[in-house]
């Protein structure tokens, strides 16, 4: 087996508005990125939108994968964001979905 050397940033800038000017920096040429939203926020899953153009436009990686990350899966009872329709939009961008719950760890494996 070839080894490959594989380096892995992880930058958290939880889509703050003081952030948008210098995130390009962080995922210029990058090879993956995870887009997170909260399935608790519509809010947050609308915000996907800019942060996919974003992507595309600024990352110098025009085949860029995106994986699209709903968190708080646990909290069914405050779910803003249906399965459907995060999975739906992950499709229609060519993107990895999946829906996680730091919490009982459901969706990490």
């Amino acid at each position: 087996m070839n080894p490959h050397k594989v380096k892995l940033q992880i930058w958290d800038t939880a889509g703050g508005e003081q952030f948008r000017s210098l995130a390009h920096i962080y995922y210029k040429d990058a090879s993956a990125v995870c887009l997170c939203y909260d399935t608790t926020s519509e809010e947050s899953f609308e915000a996907l939108n800019y942060w996919a153009d974003e992507l595309r436009s600024k990352s110098g990686n025009e085949n860029i994968v995106i994986a699209i990350v709903g968190t708080k899966k646990d909290w069914v009872e405050r779910n803003e964001v249906p399965f459907k329709t995060a999975k739906s939009y992950a499709q229609s961008n060519h993107a990895i979905f999946m829906e996680t719950s730091a919490k009982d760890g459901g969706g990490i494996s």
